[in-house]
C-alpha cells in the first residue's frame, strides 16, 4: 500500500495557472468532424488552473509525476508545435489528456477551466462531472437565462436569438445529439451581430452535463442571489428557463421507451423539483404537435390549444369566440412513447402551475420546424440518424441516402401526400423569446399556458419536395411506402392565440425560405 500524502501545511493548497496557445474547440478528432468544423483552426486561448490536493493512500510522487507530464503537454501547445492545416479538434486532445492525467495522477485536479477567444467578445466556461463547482464560487450578478439542451437544432437557434435579444445565456448539454461547433457558431454569430452595433457581446457559458446529473443543483447555487437586499424578492441570477432536453425520434421511442421516459418525463420532475428550491418559476417547455393526439384526425382545419387541456378551466377560451364547447381534459391517440412524454409532461407542469401560481410555465407546441440561420452556421446536424423531412432530402442530395421515403399517398389532400405545417426555426426561436417576455404579465389563472407555434397554413410533402428540387436544380428520388401507425393526413396550427397573447407571428416561413 502507496503511504499517505504529506499533511497540509502553509504552502497548500498550491495553485498552478497554464496559459494554452491557440486551440479548437471539442472532443472529437476524426475525418468526419474534421470536415464538419472545415479543417481551420480557431483563435482561442484557455488558462487551465490546477491545485494540490493529496489525498490518502497515494503517493505523492506519482502526482507530481502526473503534473510534470501536464506541463509538457502544456507547452508542447503554447510554442503550437502543431501543423498548420492540422484540424481545430486537435488542440482538444490536448486538453482532454491533460484532464485524464488530472483525474488519475494522484494529488492534482482541474478545479477551474476558462476559455477566451482572442477574437470574440463573448465569453464562456466549460464545466462537466469532473470539474469541482463548489457552491461557494459564485460568477457576477447578471442576470442569465438557462437553456437545457442549448446546442441542438432549435436549442441553438434559439440561444443565439437570446444573446441577440441581449440576454446573458447559460447553455447545459450533454451533446448527446449536438456538435462543438454549434457552441463557436453561436459565439462566431453573436459576436457579428453585436460588434456591427458596436456594442459587447451579452454572456454565453456552457457547462457539458446531462440536465439530470446531481451537478445541476450546485451549477444553479453559482447564480443563486448572494445581495441580501435582493433576497426577500429573488433567489437567482437565472430569470428564465428554456427546456429542450428530451428525446425526439418517435420511431426510437417505440424501441426504448424506458429511456424516453426516464430522460422526457422524470428527468423534468427532477429539474422542477431542483429549480423550485432557488425560486427560479419562469419555465418555458419545448413541446409537441404530437400532444394533440387523435384531435388531429378529426381533420382539416387547424387545431386549436383548448382541443387539448389538462384542466377545465384551460377549456374557456375566447379564440372560437364562444362557438366552440371546452375540451374535455385528456388524451387520446398517442401512438408513440414520445408523444405520451410530451403530452405527460404538459400534464405534470399544468399540475405545478395549478398548486403553486406563482410559476409561470409555457408549453410551446411545436409544429414542424425547419430551415436554418441565414448564414448556414447552424442547422439540423443531429448525431442519431436524422428522421424530419428537411434533413432527409438534404441526405437524399449528398447521395448518403438513394431516396427518400414518402408515407402515404393516399391521404384526402390535394395530391394525396400528407399536410403538415413548415415553420421556419428562426421564427420558431423568436417564439421563445416572446414567451418569456410575456409570461410575467399572465394572471394567475393562466400560470401554466400552451401555445401552438406555426404558420398556420399546410403544405403537402409532395408540394415541398418539389420546391427543394427546384431550389436545388435536381430531382429528388422518391420511394412510395404505406401509411404510418399514428399518421395523420393534416396537421397545421392555429396561431391566433399566439399572436394575441404573445405578440408573435412568423416571418419567415415560406416556399422562399424552403
Amino acid at each position: 500500500m502507496d503511504p499517505p500524502g504529506p499533511a497540509l501545511g502553509p504552502d497548500w493548497p498550491i495553485l498552478i495557472e497554464v496559459q494554452l496557445g491557440p486551440r479548437g474547440y471539442g472532443r472529437q478528432h476524426t475525418k468526419e468532424n474534421s470536415a464538419r468544423h472545415g479543417g481551420g483552426s480557431i483563435s482561442t486561448s484557455t488558462t487551465v488552473r490546477l491545485q494540490a490536493l493529496p489525498r490518502a493512500n497515494e503517493n505523492c510522487v506519482g502526482s507530481v509525476a502526473g503534473v510534470v507530464s501536464v506541463l509538457l503537454v502544456a507547452l508542447a501547445s503554447m510554442f503550437d508545435f502543431t501543423p498548420s492545416d492540422a484540424p481545430p479538434h486537435h488542440h482538444a486532445s490536448v486538453i482532454d489528456s491533460m484532464n485524464v492525467l488530472l483525474d488519475h495522477g494522484g494529488c492534482w485536479r482541474r478545479v477551474s477551466s476558462s476559455v477566451s477567444s482572442r477574437s470574440s467578445i463573448c465569453e464562456h466556461d466549460l464545466d462537466d462531472d469532473s470539474v469541482d463547482l463548489s457552491a461557494s464560487q459564485t460568477l457576477d450578478t447578471r442576470d442569465y437565462i438557462l437553456v437545457i439542451g442549448g446546442l441542438g437544432f432549435i436549442g441553438s437557434h434559439t440561444t443565439l436569438e437570446l444573446l441577440k435579444g441581449g440576454y446573458n445565456v447559460v447553455v447545459v448539454d450533454n451533446m448527446s445529439n449536438s456538435y462543438d461547433s454549434a457552441f463557436i457558431n453561436i459565439q462566431r454569430l453573436a459576436k457579428k451581430h453585436w460588434a456591427s452595433k458596436g456594442v459587447a457581446c451579452p454572456r454565453l457559458r456552457l457547462h457539458k452535463i446531462d440536465y439530470r446529473s446531481h451537478m445541476m443543483r450546485t451549477i444553479l447555487g453559482r447564480y443563486a442571489v448572494q445581495d441580501a437586499t435582493l433576497s426577500s424578492t429573488r433567489l437567482s441570477h437565472i430569470t428564465g428557463v428554456i427546456h429542450f432536453a428530451a428525446y425526439k425520434s418517435v420511431e426510437e421511442s417505440t424501441q426504448k421507451p424506458l429511456d424516453y421516459y426516464q430522460n422526457n418525463l422524470a428527468g423534468l420532475i427532477d429539474l422542477l423539483v431542483v429549480l423550485g428550491d432557488f425560486g427560479i418559476q419562469n419555465f418555458v417547455f419545448s413541446s409537441s404537435a404530437t400532444v394533440y393526439g387523435s384531435v388531429l384526425s378529426k381533420g382539416g382545419k387547424p387545431v386549436r390549444e383548448e382541443q387539448l387541456v389538462h384542466h377545465e378551466a384551460e377549456g374557456v377560451s375566447q379564440d372560437t369566440d364562444g362557438q366552440a364547447p371546452p375540451a374535455v381534459p385528456g388524451a387520446t391517440g398517442l401512438t408513440s412513447p414520445y408523444g405520451r412524454t410530451k403530452y405527460f409532461s404538459e400534464a405534470v407542469l399544468a399540475d405545478v402551475a395549478l398548486a403553486d401560481p406563482t410559476w409561470r410555465i409555457t408549453a410551446l407546441r411545436y409544429f414542424n420546424p425547419v430551415g436554418c440561420e441565414p448564414s448556414g452556421r447552424l442547422g439540423e446536424d443531429p448525431r442519431q440518424k436524422p428522421t424530419n423531412l428537411f434533413p432527409v432530402v438534404s441526405q437524399v442530395l449528398k447521395g448518403d441516402r438513394p431516396s427518400l421515403d414518402i408515407f402515404g399517398t393516399d391521404w384526402d389532400t390535394c395530391d394525396g401526400t400528407a399536410v403538415r405545417d413548415y415553420i421556419h426555426v428562426v421564427d420558431l426561436a423568436r417564439g421563445h423569446l416572446a414567451a418569456l417576455a410575456a409570461a410575467g404579465s399572465r394572471p394567475a389563472e393562466h400560470a401554466f399556458r400552451a401555445y401552438n407555434l406555426g404558420t398556420g397554413e399546410g403544405s403537402t410533402v409532395a408540394q415541398v419536395v418539389s420546391c427543394m428540387e427546384k431550389a436545388a436544380s435536381r430531382s429528388i428520388p422518391v420511394r412510395q411506402t404505406g401509411r404510418r401507425t399514428g399518421d395523420v393526413g393534416f396537421c397545421v396550427a392555429a396561431t391566433e392565440r399566439a399572436e394575441r397573447e404573445l405578440g408573435w407571428k412568423t416571418q419567415l416561413s415560406s416556399y422562399s425560405v424552403m
